[in-house]
């Protein structure tokens, strides 16, 4: 499956290297010590709808705001269904294949 990611860091970027197969970069930030904050997104689309999907779904570098606005968005759809029986092994099996389903 392809996939295409968008980035962006609240840095000045100085260098980018590559591996030899393109398949990692290594980003360089200078010398001086500090904090790089990072958001990014995916698309099975393109990177431009990656793009459309990081401003739309994590508009800031604000790291506790996008997580609580994540564990809401999920607990919503998580919720929506309630298993009962079977074990704790099965229903982990079940809500991850569920995530699965509503991540694609």
């Amino acid at each position: 499956m392809k996939a295409f990611f968008y980035a962006v860091v609240n840095k000045e970027i100085q260098n980018v290297k590559y591996s030899d197969d393109k398949k990692t970069a290594f980003v360089y930030f200078g010398n001086a010590p500090h904090v790089v904050e990072f958001r990014y997104a995916v698309s099975f689309i393109s990177v431009e709808q990656a793009k459309t999907n990081l401003v739309n779904e994590i508009p800031s570098f604000d790291f506790t705001k996008t997580k609580t606005a994540g564990f809401k968005a999920w607990d919503k759809v998580l919720s929506q269904i309630n298993v009962s029986g079977g074990t704790a092994a099965q229903k982990k099996v079940f809500y991850t294949s569920l995530y699965r389903c509503y991540e694609r």
